[in-house]
């Protein structure tokens, strides 16, 4: 644990730094820093103990091409819509930003309705689960938590476009309803913790912890939207409404997240994605909640409902 705490806080310092503070081009290459590591980490899943259902070495080297495109994917067009700020381009390659990152965001909801097969049958499912279809989960969910980070980021909902200087209090809000929920689960659970949430994925996990996680996300929400910038996006009590259902949704996929990465974990017989961040494990094992949590309010959020999707 005191390591855990050591090594958290730089980890801390340097994401509110890069939110906050950096410019385009340092947050973009500490997100592209990240996500070739997570490749790397995927590499060690998509494969489990049975040899019957090894892939051959080349399917080995398609399964991390297809991850590895879809997951830098989303920083190609993020990267010319910022290099044709203040040019005539600009239109269009926003409107190429935006319809990319909706699409691929729209296939990862599926995949998403597809891991809750985890669910059922889970022992078994450890083994069956060939190693296409753990390429294909981490490669659209990678493509589209990547996407869905740029525009929480930079994406302006009321201009419906990039916006270099767009504020980032959404970006740190969902970072922070995720670690409360995360905190909560963990006290709550200890203290209270009786019935099992998914015993054959996560023993540790409780029901009293999910529903402490969601007391203690709701106190943060509710903190967050009422002191600060927020609350620019409660344009009516509709909105305000919808932005905590969004909220109370954005958690549950959160502990959906978690559980689905220890479910990859567990199929692969490891026990973190790696060692790379002491105390930790490795990147997925920071981004395994937030994963869904952004491609939700990115694509329900910001493109739909900041555009009168739903006529709010």
């Amino acid at each position: 644990m005191k390591q855990r705490i050591i090594s958290a806080i730089p980890l801390i310092l340097g994401l509110l730094y890069i939110i906050f503070y950096s410019p385009f081009i340092v947050f973009y290459i500490a997100f592209l820093a990240i996500a070739c590591i997570s490749i790397w980490e995927y590499s060690k899943l998509i494969y489990n103990q049975n040899p019957d259902l090894e892939p051959r070495r080349n399917w080995k080297w398609l399964y991390m091409l297809v991850i590895s495109v879809a997951t830098l994917f989303p920083f190609l067009p993020v990267l010319s819509v910022w290099l044709s700020l203040g040019t005539d381009k600009f239109t269009q390659m926003n409107s190429f930003y935006i319809s990319n990152s909706q699409t691929i965001m729209f296939y990862a909801t599926f995949i998403w309705l597809f891991s809750l097969v985890i669910y059922r049958r889970t022992e078994t499912l450890m083994y069956i689960m060939h190693p296409r279809l753990v390429a294909l989960f981490a490669a659209l969910v990678n493509g589209a938590f990547f996407a869905g980070i740029f525009a929480v980021r930079y994406f302006n909902g009321a201009l419906q476009q990039f916006d270099i200087n767009n504020s980032p209090i959404l970006m740190l809000y969902i970072f922070c309803i995720v670690a409360c929920a995360d905190s909560g689960a963990y006290f709550f659970g200890r203290a209270f913790g009786k019935n099992k949430l998914s015993p054959k994925i996560s023993p540790n996990k409780t029901v009293e912890g999910l529903l402490g996680g969601l007391f203690t996300a709701i106190i943060c929400a509710l903190i967050f939207v009422n002191f600060t910038p927020l609350n620019d996006y409660m344009v009516n009590s509709k909105r305000m409404v919808a932005f905590y259902i969004f909220t109370i949704v954005t958690i549950l996929l959160s502990v959906h997240g978690d559980l689905t990465e220890s479910f990859l974990k567990r199929r692969a017989s490891v026990k973190d994605s790696s060692n790379i961040i002491p105390g930790h494990g490795g990147v997925l094992d920071r981004i395994d909640s937030l994963q869904p949590s952004f491609m939700f309010i990115a694509y329900y959020w910001l493109f739909l409902t900041l555009s009168n999707f739903f006529t709010f």
